[in-house]
């Protein structure tokens, strides 16, 4: 860590310390969901900064930055995840209408269909005097039947259900539903039938994530055309995370070797990729230019 510190005070680049205070501040509170943690931490790195780099002639600055960020990176975090948290909580347990628009490609598994619904308006079914401006989002499960239609991200729905809040961890080591679905910024699910969808004409959502689905659903056809079901699923849930094409056998394989990150296509992997890509293009001889493009 001293050398790190040094390097990048001689580079003259105090941003990249900074950048690393940030995330620093976001994994620690992660880590224990505590802001007497935080400022307690962030007493502690002060100290170990200040013996670091008390003898240069821009410390103040270093110290004063690399603390700064690490508290906006761990209030960041912490107030992210508390308002979610408890954002539909007066709503708990009761029937309610909620409109919004879908925020997901549908993950069909089984005989269950689930979205993410980014909420705009909730009310009390039956008191439509007073709706409420919500912006968060919750998971929609309904049964998947021969009848049921695949509504398209950014479709525009209203549906009607009880909210419900999930559990946390319930024992020690125990698996925390709730931090789950907090992580994907989902703060509560509800169980749909399809009578009580109904969809909108307006479709909302963001153009590059429209972009990024349909580039999606072209590289599933493609290798879906190239393979055998069972390879087409197996290589569709590895490069891009696309489960739907896998057997129950094959999940559960991945499940009890504990393997199933490999499945999931996160920022970190894809982040490798790209790095693993450059460093072969540059191996090309290619310019700095090409490289980027």
């Amino acid at each position: 860590m001293k050398e790190l510190f040094k390097v990048q005070c001689k580079m003259k680049r105090p941003l990249v310390c900074f950048s690393l205070s940030l995330i620093a501040g976001i994994i620690c509170t992660n880590l224990t969901y505590s802001y007497l943690f935080a400022v307690l931490s962030c007493a502690i790195i002060s100290i170990i900064v200040f013996v670091l780099l008390k003898d240069r002639d821009n410390s103040k600055f270093i110290i004063g930055g690399i603390v700064l960020f690490y508290i906006v990176g761990a209030v960041y975090y912490l107030y992210g995840y508390n308002r979610n948290l408890y954002k539909y909580e007066e709503f708990a347990g009761k029937n309610v209408i909620i409109r919004g628009y879908i925020d997901s490609a549908p993950e069909i598994r089984d005989s269950t269909i689930r979205y993410i619904l980014k909420t705009e308006e909730i009310w009390l079914k039956g008191d439509s005097s007073q709706k409420k401006k919500v912006r968060g989002k919750i998971l929609i499960s309904m049964q998947k039947s021969d009848d049921t239609k695949l509504f398209e991200y950014g479709r525009e729905i209203r549906i009607s259900g009880k909210i419900n809040i999930p559990k946390g961890r319930t024992n020690p080591g125990g698996f925390d539903y709730r931090k789950y679905l907090n992580h994907s910024g989902v703060s509560a699910t509800i169980f749909v039938v399809d009578r009580n969808i109904y969809p909108q004409k307006s479709v909302k959502g963001n153009i590059f994530v429209k972009a990024g689905l349909g580039i999606r659903e072209r590289i599933v056809n493609v290798i879906n055309q190239s393979l055998p079901p069972q390879q087409a699923g197996l290589l569709n849930g590895m490069l891009i995370g696309y489960r739907e094409g896998l057997s129950k056998e094959v999940e559960d394989a991945f499940s009890n070797s504990g393997l199933t990150h490999l499945m999931a296509v996160s920022g970190a992997i894809l982040l490798l990729l790209c790095c693993l890509l450059s460093l072969s293009l540059r191996s090309l001889s290619l310019d700095k230019t090409s490289t980027i493009l």
